[in-house]
């Protein structure tokens, strides 16, 4: 390429660049010119509200929650932060505390964030509907000698709590990595007996999706009993029934006995040194009579004798029940059980004793019971 041509393209790109500045230069004048009458104005204001809204959003909602929880009848809760995702339309609670206002010695319910998002499949279906994810919460039940040093969480209403925080309708929940204690300051041990590593997932809580089917809400439990006993329930209701009615299965799988020592001494007054125990249950409700079952399992029971620590009566009562385990047992299992039915009004079902008695000597002496869910 000749010199002379090199230049006249040089001359050709400085002159489009010129172009293109001056281009720009007067879109952003008709621009500032444009906000500067009436119309975009307000446009502007507009903006600016909507970014000051949206800064001052998480606070003014984690005002709002803080005040809801401070008003709770003998409880006093607490929010760290929330946060608010517009665009996917969500917003979380992080680490909430609710404290029961006389002391008791551990909070009733604490979490590490809850999160609120809107479900999407249901808005599509022309339903508005949230779905909600709650992180590591813990639950702590109280036993003591007094209303006072006693907490339950049955004196409040707390679902309508979740309503006044929640303003859509749930259709799904579920909570991971969860924790339910029961405790007993007051006892002799204390006593702390835990399910750990839980996870359940509630769905179609709404019926959005208008099933035909009798029980429409699924429910999957899945958890870890003081670090051995394997949990796992599954259930199918209809929530918007008058009256319950579900399906519900429930398995607790080998727990050592030695873990919950200190709940059998302070409450039964017998210690194990071995054994695990099991229980399968199925219950079943059509909104007037519940039927169904329990099944308990242990195995390979070991009670301390009378070298153990502790008075005379205690070792009497270690005695005898070891010995009415053995003699009922089934010896080629090692392995006492029963089978308990429950049948009846929903409101006052009944068990039935002479069944139970039964159930021992049937697995005693006729044929064991085997682990897992029978047929009801």
């Amino acid at each position: 390429m000749s010199q002379e041509a090199i230049s006249q393209q040089h001359v050709v790109s400085r002159d489009a660049s010129a172009a293109g500045r001056e281009n720009l230069g007067s879109k952003v004048l008709r621009m500032a010119r444009w906000f500067g009458r009436t119309g975009g104005k307000i446009v502007l204001a507009l903006i600016v509200v909507l970014i000051v809204a949206r800064i001052a959003l998480p606070y003014v909602a984690k005002y709002f929650i803080n005040k809801q929880l401070a008003s709770l009848d003998g409880y006093w809760g607490h929010v760290e932060d929330v946060d608010i995702s517009l665009w996917r339309g969500a917003y979380q609670i992080q680490d909430i505390k609710i404290i029961k206002t006389s002391a008791i010695g551990a909070p009733l319910f604490t979490a590490v964030e809850l999160e609120f998002s809107v479900e999407w499949r249901a808005l599509l279906d022309g339903e508005i509907v949230a779905e909600g994810d709650l992180r590591t919460p813990q639950v702590n039940f109280v036993n003591g000698p007094t209303e006072a040093t006693t907490q339950s969480g049955e004196d409040q209403d707390w679902a309508q709590t979740l309503r006044d925080l929640v303003p859509l309708k749930i259709n799904r929940f579920a909570a991971l990595d969860g924790s339910v204690h029961y405790r007993d300051f007051h006892s002799s041990p204390r006593i702390d007996v835990f399910v750990q590593n839980i996870f359940f997932e509630v769905r179609d809580i709404q019926n959005t999706d208008e099933s035909d089917e009798t029980l429409p809400t699924s429910f999957y439990l899945r958890a870890l009993a003081m670090h051995s006993g394997q949990i796992e329930s599954r259930a199918r209701a209809d929530l918007l029934s008058p009256k319950p009615k579900f399906d519900l299965t429930f398995s607790l799988r080998r727990l050592r006995l030695a873990q919950v020592n200190p709940f059998l001494r302070a409450y039964g007054g017998i210690d194990a040194e071995a054994g695990r125990i099991s229980a399968y249950s199925v219950l079943r409700s059509d909104g007037r009579r519940l039927r169904g079952y329990v099944n308990p399992l242990l195995e390979h029971v070991e009670l301390n004798g009378s070298e153990e620590d502790g008075g005379f009566l205690d070792r009497v009562g270690d005695a005898l029940a070891g010995a009415v385990v053995d003699i009922l047992k089934n010896h080629n299992y090692d392995r006492f059980a029963t089978r308990i039915p429950i049948e009846g009004d929903l409101e006052n079902p009944q068990t039935d004793v002479w069944a139970m008695i039964g159930g021992v000597l049937r697995n005693g002496f006729i044929r064991a019971f085997q682990h897992g869910i029978a047929p009801n």
